[in-house]
């Protein structure tokens, strides 16, 4: 269940029983009426669609953002698509960054389970390709759920081959020019690699870690230290603006995504590693 669907209540409530600090609770407070806004809206419009108005996409769009402008949202919202048929994750520090996501979940799959309302304990990732979840039901008996990791992975892939094909802001002429930004920052061996392999590697001299980027994907950090193959420590992924469940598909192009990642390990090494969520090799999430 989203906040946007909680009441009032229910929001302190989970809240509370997260330890959210006093000043992000003013922010969720303020979302929550922006999002009940917005939906009682879209849901007006529905009804006049369904009466046989015509309401072209770019003026629900307008009409969304002069709300959140009147409720001093002055950059608009992110605007997923209606069709995909998974759920929009919005970033931290964008409009709804948290009223359009609960903020419960461990692993991906207990993340999957309290969004359907169940009441998960506690979830891991197992070597063996699956993670475990245990979920407790309303009489309070205990239980515990797997799901393999095989399976997911490969939803993973065709879901986003799928909608990286649909998404009407993801245009083949974006992705270009965000190459032709992308080639201007690279070293020509760095650039060959991008475009042969859809990845390219780089150290970083601060911290002697070694960086995949990969377009599409999950930026990996791989450490030498102690280890002349090297091992992977994490998978570190961020969407600027959000993305869409259960993928590796982003509102921005994949090349964009990748050009974020690339500066923002460059310019502040650690508030990239700060805002991205930080996968484990044996995590689905990792697109390992």
């Amino acid at each position: 269940m989203s906040l946007t669907e909680m009441t009032d209540d229910e929001v302190e409530a989970l809240m509370d029983r997260y330890t959210v600090p006093e000043a992000e609770r003013a922010t969720i407070r303020k979302e929550v009426i922006l999002s009940r806004t917005l939906r009682q809206e879209c849901l007006a419009m529905a009804d006049r669609i369904k009466a046989g108005e015509e309401i072209p996409y770019n003026d629900l769009s307008k009409r969304l953002a002069d709300i959140a402008e009147s409720m001093g949202y002055d950059m608009g919202i992110p605007m997923p698509d209606l069709e995909c048929g998974h759920q929009f994750v919005t970033a931290h520090n964008t409009p709804l960054g948290y009223s359009l996501q609960s903020m419960t979940g461990r692993t991906e799959h207990a993340s999957e389970l309290e969004h359907l309302g169940v009441r998960v304990r506690n979830s891991w990732e197992m070597v063996g390709d699956r993670s475990i979840c245990i979920v407790e039901d309303t009489e309070g008996n205990v239980n515990w759920l797997y799901d393999h990791h095989a399976g997911r992975r490969l939803r993973k892939t065709i879901d986003g081959q799928i909608m990286r094909a649909m998404l009407p802001n993801l245009t083949v002429e974006a992705e270009l020019k965000a190459m032709d930004c992308l080639k201007s920052h690279l070293r020509p061996g760095q650039w060959t690699s991008y475009v042969l392999t859809g990845m390219f590697p780089e150290r970083s001299p601060r911290s002697d870690l070694h960086y995949i980027f990969r377009k599409g994907l999950p930026t990996l950090v791989l450490s030498y230290h102690g280890t002349k193959g090297g091992r992977v420590i994490a998978a570190l992924c961020l969407h600027p603006f959000g993305y869409y469940a259960g993928t590796h598909v982003g509102s921005m192009t994949p090349t964009d995504e990748v050009i974020a990642h690339l500066l923002m390990m460059r310019g502040d090494e650690h508030g990239f590693w700060a805002k991205a969520g930080q996968w484990s090799a044996i995590d689905p999430r990792s697109g390992i």
